[in-house]
């Protein structure tokens, strides 16, 4: 990079010595992942004591909130590579007070059947989402937030964020969950 100074009617031009510098213009930002699960009515998305278990694919590792991330491929992402996904919630409907308890990093060592479509799950319940239930003897819901992230090119890229409510009780207790 070099810059020149110059003016109408004046013959003599300065230039600055050249300057090597890297820039990189385009930056990856893949799109958010997507929660499974969440309520069909009113409240439409939340995730409520329903969203723990999905009756159309019974899963042995049930309960949990379960999030579709597609097309890792297009990202450059090949069958052995990492991603690493990021569940926390905060409190309520508003605000950012964040609930440490649901802190979860989780890398998953992609195969080749999960570049295409893959369904990461936040679990086990008792460690990652009753917390957000036994936060306050009041309010006992908060909003949930997902995003993944890997190396391309020694490079870290990081995914849009998801967040949804999150309400896993019934009126009086956190949710009974299936034997």
């Amino acid at each position: 990079m070099h810059y020149v100074v110059e003016r109408p009617g004046v013959p003599n031009r300065a230039k600055s010595t050249a300057t090597i510098v890297n820039v990189e213009a385009i930056i990856l930002r893949p799109e958010a992942p997507e929660f499974l699960g969440g309520n069909t009515e009113v409240p439409v998305g939340w995730l409520t004591c329903n969203a723990l278990y999905d009756d159309a694919n019974p899963n042995p590792l049930d309960p949990a909130i379960r999030v579709l991330v597609k097309d890792l491929r297009g990202y450059g992402l090949k069958a052995g590579d990492t991603v690493t996904f990021h569940w926390y919630a905060v409190h309520g409907m508003t605000g950012e007070e964040k609930i440490e308890e649901t802190v979860f990093d989780d890398p998953v060592e992609l195969k080749e059947a999960d570049l295409d479509e893959f369904v990461w799950r936040v679990q086990p319940y008792t460690d990652y989402i009753l917390p957000i239930f036994d936060y306050s003897a009041t309010l006992h819901l908060g909003r949930g937030r997902v995003t993944y992230s890997f190396d391309l090119d020694g490079k870290p890229i990081v995914s849009k964020q998801v967040e949804e409510i999150v309400a896993m009780h019934d009126a009086v207790t956190s949710c009974p969950l299936r034997p």
